[in-house]
């Protein structure tokens, strides 16, 4: 499973793609998009069942809003949004030569839309991965601040930058490290995170002494931080899921706000740092 933070400035965008031009008719076609969400057991949310007119743009903005909304399935809305992806780019959409040509500002603006996120997309419609070289330190940052956003509401797609095995907590800690030292290449989670918190002046169960209330919280912060680490599933199972199999729902849930809560304060500091 693929995920992208499919939030409103993305759902348009993508919409766009779909625009017809007025010279020539563009695929993929109504019925294509038919039979993706016949595949996908989505039909009944279909809003070109009650408005035969509909367009491709408002059909597909309909259906990616109602996916992503709190009481449905999430995993939806990524399978329908990277199936029809899959047929622009199989259709050239992305090819300029194309008759389906997507058109050079809805796709120029689709890709502005996605890098605002820390999303990369090439110029033949192809997801890429998240390279810190590829943004700029503000871009960067803001990108980390969206998911840092999605992540305190328990959106499952916040809990790993997409196209990259980094967990959001693990990049917040590479950024406070690049920030503050440099380059930095630590492979181990504790060490990686205790050193974060060592730049940012924060408290870890190592530090000596009597603990203020709030240096308590903090060193808490970070065996709430390496506890979650441990939960990650990096072999690839559970689809996509970022936690093991053996995670309950409301387990992941939890984790993950937790994880954008200890983000979140780290973004804070390092801010403040300055």
């Amino acid at each position: 499973m693929r995920f992208i933070s499919l939030d409103t400035s993305i759902i348009v965008s993508f919409a766009r793609l779909f625009e017809q031009s007025s010279s020539v008719y563009r695929k993929p076609s109504h019925s294509e998009i038919s039979k993706v969400l016949q595949d996908l057991a989505i039909a009944d949310l279909d809003p070109k069942i009650a408005d035969s007119g509909l367009s491709k743009v408002k059909r597909v903005e309909f259906l990616l809003y109602t996916l992503t909304s709190e009481d449905i399935d999430s995993t939806k809305g990524q399978d329908l949004f990277f199936r029809l992806l899959d047929l622009l780019r199989g259709y050239g959409g992305f090819r300029a030569d194309s008759d389906n040509y997507v058109g050079k500002e809805a796709f120029e603006n689709f890709k502005y839309v996605l890098k605002s996120s820390g999303i990369f997309i090439d110029d033949g419609g192809n997801i890429i991965p998240v390279i810190l070289d590829n943004l700029t330190e503000s871009e960067y940052e803001e990108a980390l601040l969206k998911y840092i956003r999605r992540a305190k509401k328990g959106s499952m797609d916040a809990a790993l930058l997409v196209g990259t095995s980094k967990d959001l907590l693990e990049a917040v800690s590479y950024h406070v490290i690049l920030k503050k030292m440099g380059t930095y290449q630590q492979k181990h989670f504790p060490t990686l995170l205790g050193l974060a918190f060592n730049c940012l002046g924060m408290t870890t169960p190592v530090d000596k002494g009597e603990f203020s209330h709030v240096e308590r919280m903090e060193s808490s912060f970070y065996e709430l931080g390496c506890s979650i680490n441990n939960l990650r599933n990096r072999e690839g199972t559970g689809h996509g899921r970022p936690f093991l199999p053996s995670i309950a729902d409301h387990e992941a849930t939890a984790a993950i706000e937790a994880m954008g809560m200890i983000s979140e304060y780290m973004m804070k500091k390092l801010e403040q740092s300055y």
